[in-house]
């Protein structure tokens, strides 16, 4: 991007002079630029997937002194002018996570790609492409070759301490290389440290974090003569929003633009009014709230600019808001979106609240689901700490319900144990509840965080209770196979509980609308009262620490929602599916 100050005192100059500037290129032959480019990313690991829709890029050691995961990044550099000289470029990745070894650094090297033409969305451990083959390697556990042999030398060497944020590799050579000859721009790959032993590992942002600010680019200085080759304007279209189409909530807004030599941003207006910053990346993107406006038609345009400052306008879309069709289904019973700036939806009608020990439970805007603010909760152990947020009106109230919950986890944690979506149950009016059912967050052999169910006895600690099926006692848990906790990004929670004190009660979890959990003929609650329902996040160690997650759009239904919550249809109540294959230990 050409110097913004630069071109202002000069624009500014040219005016106060009585000149008409219809161009920068006609004040300015030769300019120094900035441009931010956005990556396609992927990790490639020690199978045969493909995980470029991971929110995660993983660099890793196993066994002792082997990568086994690597990371390739490839970027468009044709927004470059072929003439520009490279002063600097500079790729920057967010850290998310390491190891909890005591072991502090851990070195990153860059390399460029050779030879082997990369498709990001298919490559694996085995192909560049899903088809050709990485060159054979010994490098690697149980012969994965790993593009080892495809890489050039490190053209940078980065130590990267366990401080999250932002770490940076210098590629300038690479990509003058790429710019020279367009051709041999088969990508980039960061590699993992192989002096290190088995499970060491670094974990950064990708293009799927749901944080945009934390994904990776790289910073490109440059020098070019603007006017020389800078000789059309950009062109620019709206692709998402469709016209005439009815939107509500927030609306992600997407523009497509191009240009003879290279296009600086995208800037997003509605109704005339920039809507947000200036886009630099591609793809050029913008997220609308539309809830902070009117229901009503609005016209929405991108303009794109470019190094010589020439500007083009998209043609009109026009969308009609109507938040007021969106409103929540009749079935909800309570619900929290936590747009008051407090948690005092938690309190309505003096049917719960939060019950923290020693955990914090605030409204915050770090990340939302919808809205603005979601229910940040903090805890930190050991010591044994939790915070939670209780409803027991609904639950009370209703034998048969659907209790969920969007879930949102900004890292790997691992826990001794970790609870986050529980029942409780009175044994008479003057006894604490007991924990019965719970939804735990546990870890892979990999490190991958997933949700199990545990029945957990009571009344605690003396396991006398029997079940949770007739003839059981003693603390079960119900594992799954089915899918894992995506990292940034939000995730949809929601479980069926059909309660009894007997052994006709059910839960049933499902997580993004899938089933991963069922268990039925199953004891829920004591004889005396109705469930309690809580999210939490309780346990007694876990690494890093302090641990933070994010709960947004909790509700309570008679139907269930699934991950179209507020404004998903009304599926069959009651679904009844055979039980899956359990795993049996005793809690801890």
């Amino acid at each position: 991007m050409v110097s913004s100050k630069i071109l202002r005192l000069l624009l500014f100059s040219a005016l106060g002079m009585g000149a008409t500037v219809t161009d920068a290129a006609a004040v300015m032959t030769a300019a120094t630029a900035n441009i931010r480019l956005a990556p396609q990313d992927t990790s490639l690991k020690i199978d045969a997937n493909n995980y470029s829709a991971s929110p995660v890029l993983t660099t890793y050691t196993w066994p002792d002194n082997k990568v086994a995961n690597a990371i390739v990044l490839k970027f468009d550099t044709s927004a470059i002018p072929r003439d520009a000289s490279i002063e600097q470029a500079t790729l920057h990745l967010a850290l998310l996570q390491s190891d909890t070894s005591l072991d502090l650094t851990y070195t990153v090297s860059a390399h460029k790609i050779l030879s082997k033409e990369t498709d990001v969305s298919k490559a694996t451990g085995y192909t560049a492409d899903g088809v050709t083959a990485w060159t054979a390697s010994s490098c690697c556990y149980k012969g994965v070759p790993l593009a080892q042999n495809d890489v050039s030398p490190p053209y940078d060497r980065q130590v990267i301490d366990k401080v999250p944020g932002d770490k940076a590799w210098t590629i300038t050579s690479i990509v003058q290389e790429w710019l020279a000859d367009p051709a041999t721009n088969f990508g980039l790959l960061l590699n993992s440290d192989a002096s290190k032993p088995r499970a060491r590992y670094r974990f950064f942002a990708s293009m799927e974090y749901a944080i945009a600010a934390l994904r990776p680019y790289l910073e490109v200085k440059y020098t070019s003569d603007v006017s020389s080759q800078d000789a059309s304007p950009p062109a620019v279209s709206i692709s998402s929003p469709a016209d005439a189409s009815n939107v509500s909530g927030t609306v992600p807004i997407e523009a497509g633009a191009s240009d003879d030599v290279g296009v600086v941003g995208v800037q997003f207006k509605v109704n005339g009014v920039n809507l947000g910053p200036e886009d630099t990346t591609s793809p050029y993107s913008v997220s609308w709230n539309t809830t902070t406006v009117a229901d009503g038609p609005y016209a929405i345009t991108a303009v794109a600019r470019d190094a010589a400052a020439k500007q083009t306008t998209s043609a009109v879309v026009t969308v009609n808001v109507s938040n007021a069709a969106s409103s929540p289904p009749s079935s909800i019973l309570w619900s929290a979106d936590h747009e008051e700036g407090d948690m005092s939806d938690w309190y309505t009608a003096s049917g719960g609240g939060e019950f923290n020990s020693g955990g914090i439970s605030i409204a915050s805007s770090d990340v939302a689901h919808s809205g603005r603010y979601s229910a940040k909760a903090t805890i930190s152990a050991p010591p044994t700490t939790g915070a939670r947020l209780f409803r027991w009106n609904e639950s009370r109230a209703n034998q048969e319900a659907y209790y969920s919950t969007w879930v949102y986890f900004p890292q790997v944690y691992t826990p001794s144990w970790w609870i986050v979506f529980l029942y409780k149950s009175r044994a008479s009016s003057t006894t604490d509840p007991d924990p019965f059912w719970f939804v735990q967050v546990g870890n892979r052999q990999d490190g991958a965080m997933y949700f199990f169910l545990t029945w957990w006895y009571g009344p605690w600690p003396g396991g006398t209770v029997e079940g949770p099926h007739q003839g059981e006692s003693g603390g079960r848990d119900y594992r799954q196979t089915i899918k894992d906790i995506p990292v940034g990004k939000w995730v949809h929670l929601e479980a069926y509980l059909r309660q009894s004190a007997d052994f006709t009660g059910q839960i049933i979890v499902w997580q993004d609308g899938v089933e991963i959990l069922n268990q039925n003929n199953v004891k829920t609650r004591y004889p005396y009262m109705g469930n309690e329902w809580a999210l939490s996040s309780y346990s007694e160690s876990i690494s890093p620490s302090p641990a933070t997650i994010y709960f947004d759009d909790a509700a309570i239904s008679t139907q269930r929602l699934g991950p179209g919550t507020p404004s998903g249809g009304a599926p069959p109540a009651s679904p009844v599916s055979a039980p899956p294959a359990i795993s049996s230990r005793r809690q801890r």
